[in-house]
């Protein structure tokens, strides 16, 4: 298999500065008494209790990598709850096992895992929620990034961004750090080092460095002391890197009709493991456990080897997939722009089961407990489980 990466790339010169877009198409809303709308918290509501230690842990990574502690639902599952927040909901979930996290029309929400709304602060948030330490992070239009309170939505700590964010915040070791837009990976510690002359689609962490892909098709490696590696993928990056067990995914689309594909680097040094391309440009960020699972644009989901970059399966669906997949202990879980949250097996690709949401699926799920949480265009955040 090839491995056409290079930790060396050639001068920036000779890349091609590409932008990326992508469209969400917007489903036909299910009828008003379906669901509910987010209504003021109670200031009387008692707190959940904290999450265990592990679990913790487990969530924390699970920006990085896409995949959630539990088993998720196996079965065709019914709609637990359905709540209507002010806005389109086209960012990431955040989940710390007892709540939901979401931003839409520049607010974070918190809502428990029954669908209550706990909190919802008007800060400009523009980009999607994180859970760190000290409590939720989120960007802002006017260029901070500002640490919630989990339990009050009240302002913990603010950070001058640099610059719009790409991507979440999230913490590296101890610090909470974040990539600009433009390529700078900033540390609200007050270091900061230039990574590149672009970022897409937020970053991934194994504790040591954060790692981003760009638009002119690298993946870049910091650490605090600086630029560790660059390596060189055949095409722009797309969402952000995955990463598990000293292992980067970086997925890129494909130039002058060629497909795109995923690569995989070491974590380390950055030389190249395996490229592997796929039918058509990705359409998310890669998610792996023990496969590496990405959607492509012609609306198929390709199972990979994390470790050969064999691909192993592929497994079309009706409508483009919208999301990264969510993986489980057992699952894996896409949603469409047909308004579609679908269940694959990741040994095999095998769907077992779609459920009609009613709206284009546009936020990237997560895992409560036994529940998938989803966001729709339409402005409605949704949990699935057995009933």
């Amino acid at each position: 298999m090839s491995s056409e990466i290079s930790a060396n790339p050639p001068p920036r010169a000779v890349l091609l500065a590409l932008g990326l877009a992508a469209a969400l198409g917007t489903g036909c809303p299910k009828s008003a008494d379906t669901r509910r709308r987010a209504a003021p918290p109670v200031a009387e509501a008692a707190p959940a209790p904290a999450a265990a230690p592990a679990a913790v842990a487990a969530l924390r990574d699970a920006p990085s990598t896409g995949m959630f502690p539990g088993r998720g639902p196996s079965v065709r599952p019914g709609i637990a709850w359905r709540v209507l927040v002010d806005g389109p909901l086209v960012h990431a979930l955040a989940t710390d096992g007892n709540a939901v996290f979401a931003v839409a029309d520049g607010q974070v929400y918190c809502f428990g895992a029954d669908g209550t709304e706990r909190w919802r602060t008007r800060v400009g948030a523009s980009g999607p929620p994180a859970v760190v330490d000290g409590g939720i992070a989120v960007s802002t239009n006017d260029d901070r990034v500002l640490v919630l309170d989990p339990a009050t939505g009240l302002k913990v700590s603010e950070h001058p961004s640099g610059g719009p964010v790409s991507g979440p915040p999230l913490m590296l070791g101890s610090e909470l750090v974040w990539v600009t837009e433009a390529g700078q990976v900033i540390s609200a510690a007050g270091w900061a080092v230039t990574g590149s002359d672009s970022a897409v689609g937020g970053a991934g962490t194994d504790g040591e460095r954060l790692f981003f892909g760009t638009q002119t098709g690298e993946l870049v490696a910091v650490a605090a002391g600086g630029v560790a590696w660059r390596a060189l993928m055949p095409g722009p990056a797309t969402g952000r890197p995955a990463v598990k067990d000293g292992v980067v995914y970086g997925a890129y689309q494909g130039l002058v009709g060629q497909p795109g594909g995923v690569v995989a680097v070491d974590a380390a040094s950055g030389s190249a493991r395996w490229r592997t391309p796929i039918d058509r440009d990705p359409a998310s960020s890669p998610s792996v456990s023990h496969m590496v699972l990405v959607p492509d644009r012609s609306g198929e989901m390709a199972g990979i080897d994390p470790v050969s970059g064999d691909r192993l399966w592929r497994a079309p669906v009706e409508g483009d997939l919208t999301t990264r997949p969510l993986l489980t202990r057992f699952s894996s879980y896409g949603g469409n722009a047909d308004g579609r949250l679908h269940r694959f097996d990741p040994d095999d690709g095998d769907e077992s089961w779609s459920v009609d949401l009613g709206a284009t699926v546009s936020a990237d799920p997560v895992l409560v407990g036994d529940r998938i949480v989803v966001g729709l265009a339409d402005g409605s955040l949704v949990a699935l489980g057995t009933l």
